[in-house]
């Protein structure tokens, strides 16, 4: 149980220093919308986790046409990507002392976990991490059910308390941002955001 716990922990980790269109997206909620927004859109990137998790582990001998899978996904990852980039773009800089924060709904928060749910359920990168890491661990480690289920329960703790520091990590930071900082940080992620996304229709496309 233990190792099964230690290799959650790694696996969480491995996630959590990988920097990709998500880390953007989570960094440019929380600069934006605050700490809380950021909590939500990590919980979101969670979500999609565990189903992955579950997905992988339960059908990993099963699934046949992942072309077609992946296909699907990096079109629609990229062109969400593509969308928030934009938006991301054009977004007007924001500081600390304007009024710009929306008043938490239902409906907002519900929005804030599904887009950060979206972000990485379509990102095809994570669909093929998590049949890789099942394979590999159904083919070289005897894991027992419960063994399976404290893994994987400790790789979803340790990405969400990641998310979540750097979620406080980026609010943090904005008190120290300027106008002109924070245009040119807009700027900067809606053309990576922008930039993965054609990325991700490119390499479906063409490869």
């Amino acid at each position: 149980m233990i190792q099964a716990a230690r290799t959650g922990i790694f696996l969480g980790l491995t996630l959590a220093v990988l920097i990709g269109p998500v880390f953007f997206a989570l960094l440019q909620t929380s600069i934006h919308k605050g700490f809380g927004a950021g909590v939500l859109i990590a919980f979101g990137i969670s979500v999609s986790d565990i189903i992955y998790m579950f997905i992988s582990n339960v059908f990993v001998s099963t699934i046949q046409n992942l072309t077609t899978i992946e296909y699907w996904l990096g079109m629609v990852g990229g062109f969400v990507l593509i969308i928030i980039g934009i938006q991301t773009f054009f977004r007007p800089p924001k500081l600390n002392g304007d009024k710009v924060l929306p008043k938490r709904t239902v409906a907002h928060n519900a929005g804030l976990i599904g887009r950060g749910f979206i972000l990485n359920f379509t990102h095809p990168g994570v669909l093929i991490f998590w049949l890789s890491v099942t394979g590999v661990l159904s083919a070289e480690f005897q894991y027992t059910n419960h063994e399976k289920l404290m893994l994987f329960s400790f790789t979803a703790l340790t990405v969400l308390s990641t998310d979540i520091l750097k979620s406080y990590a980026a609010h943090k930071i904005k008190r120290l941002l300027t106008h002109k900082i924070l245009i040119i940080l807009n700027h900067t992620m809606g053309i990576i955001l922008i930039l993965f996304g054609l990325g991700f229709i490119v390499k479906t496309l063409w490869f």
